[in-house]
């Protein structure tokens, strides 16, 4: 999809986060069990508001 929407011109953030087994990723409140896995996530959010609130100050 990142390929199409480029494609199109869309802003795309090529990085990703991955989990490794998936039953075993979450605890029972459905946290991110790694702490290095939930701070890569933390810090992907923070660069997509980032990007998205600099789209919003461009009016785009």
């Amino acid at each position: 999809m990142r390929a199409v929407f480029a494609a199109l011109g869309a802003d795309v953030v090529t990085a990703e986060v991955r989990l490794r087994g998936g039953e075993t990723a979450f605890d029972a409140r459905g946290r991110i069990v790694d702490p290095l896995a939930r701070q890569h996530l933390d810090d992907l959010l923070d660069r997509l508001l980032d990007a998205s609130r600099a789209l919003g100050r461009q009016g785009g």
